[in-house]
């Protein structure tokens, strides 16, 4: 069978090498392995890097000792390959076959292009190499545990809205008791504030409302994120922090206990359901380039378009009037900046958000934040929260300012942490 081109989504390769030489050397080899086959799909070869710890045994070193490898979140740690000093790495974003080809093309004969970012690994401890995949296994949690030994255990990193996926936790629920019971526990913490049934929503029940929806979708998520973090604990694996991304910092409260579960469904409902009345009139962008050069670009939109998140230093979210991203879009295309829309449809961290606060501030007025059990590190602040900060003022804030992603993640690098799952 013959695969099709492209994967429909931007997808992420990653690659390394002892040094510029080594990894144009690489990329060299893959990019001429890949034109020898015909019967090859961007997603598998993706997946084949990550469980390579490189690039595929057919066409790659072994991975170095002391290289961790969990899921696919790879964040400054010691990841495909870039635990040792000197080693380099490379992350190649496309959507299809033909530009993964040509970003190897440029990898390969050194040049810059539009979804490569290159640099510097640093050293760290690091466990076996192993394969993460989606379900966490005894390997994946090996891998973790190894990890840490540095005498840190992993950090947990919640995302935010578009991590969803048709069908996710159906099989879960299935064949997990412990899944299915944490589940369950969201299912009842939600069921105050929701009009629609978690269970069945996943099973893809007649009726169940859209995942399209922010006020579904969010908590759905959430409830995601937190039903497979007790997974990986029954595995053995304990967060030694807790990092997330707008919608995924109140899993991440959930899970440090900041917050009672019952307090952290009230926060994901209503304030999605307050989002929700938003939708229609904002749009979110991705784009690939650092935030410093983006935003004298932004200037000519007058306001109507902000900095919504700094995910890393050149992965950016704009944020802002819907008819003003479509024409940001326009303009990133013409100048060769890679950017997509998010599929949010509405324009969260940003100016939109301020209508919508003072509904959120009497909705979440009730919850009672708590000393984190885990360290906390907040991307509304960009580091360490030390005391019971998560209010309805917090979240309020989190919602309408930037998100400094790239900010907490370092924060977390300069006190040790490697192993970001």
């Amino acid at each position: 069978m013959v695969h099709g081109t492209g994967s429909g989504s931007p997808l992420l390769w990653m690659l390394s090498g002892g040094g510029r030489g080594p990894l144009a050397a690489r990329a060299r080899r893959l990019r001429d392995h890949l034109r020898r086959q015909e019967d090859w799909h961007p997603v598998e070869v993706g997946r084949a890097l990550v469980e390579s710890g490189f690039a595929g045994t057919a066409f790659a070193d072994p991975a170095p000792a002391g290289t961790a490898v969990v899921g696919s979140a790879c964040v400054g740690a010691p990841c495909a390959g870039s635990a040792r000093i000197g080693w380099r790495r490379a992350a190649l974003v496309a959507e299809d076959r033909a530009g993964f080809l040509d970003l190897l093309d440029a990898l390969a004969d050194g040049r810059g292009a539009p979804g490569l970012t290159e640099g510097e690994g640093e050293g760290g401890a690091g466990g076996e190499n192993q394969s993460g995949g989606g379900v966490p296994g005894a390997g994946a949690a090996s891998d973790a545990r190894a990890s840490a030994g540095n005498g840190r255990g992993p950090v947990f990193v919640y995302p935010g809205q578009g991590a969803q996926w048709p069908g996710m936790a159906a099989r879960l629920l299935e064949t997990s008791p412990v899944f299915r019971r944490r589940m369950d526990d969201c299912a009842a913490a939600l069921e105050p504030f929701t009009d629609w049934s978690l269970v069945d929503l996943l099973r893809g029940a007649p009726g169940s409302p859209s995942l399209g929806r922010a006020d579904v979708v969010q908590p759905v998520l959430f409830a995601m994120t937190l039903s497979l973090t007790e997974l990986w604990r029954s595995y053995g694996v304990e967060p030694g922090a807790v990092l997330g991304h707008s919608v995924g910092e109140i899993t991440s409260a959930a899970v440090a206990d900041a917050l009672s579960l019952d307090d952290a469904a009230r926060v994901v409902a209503l304030w999605s359901q307050a989002q929700a009345t938003l939708a229609g009139r904002g749009e979110m962008v991705s784009v690939m380039a650092a935030a410093e050069d983006l935003a004298p670009r932004l200037e000519r939109w007058s306001g109507r378009l902000a900095v919504a998140a700094v995910n890393g230093p050149r992965s950016v979210i704009v944020s802002g009037d819907a008819d003003a991203a479509e024409e940001l879009l326009t303009d990133l295309e013409r100048a060769g900046v890679h950017a997509r829309k998010v599929a949010v449809g509405l324009a969260a961290h940003s100016a939109h958000i301020d209508e919508i606060v003072p509904r959120m501030r009497t909705d979440l007025a009730p919850i009672r934040p708590r000393p984190a059990r885990l360290p906390y590190y907040s991307a509304l602040t960009g580091g360490l929260l030390e005391a019971p900060a998560l209010d309805a003022d917090y979240w309020c804030r989190n919602l309408r300012q930037t998100v400094r992603f790239e900010e907490a993640t370092r924060a977390l690098l300069a006190e040790g942490f490697r192993c970001f799952v």
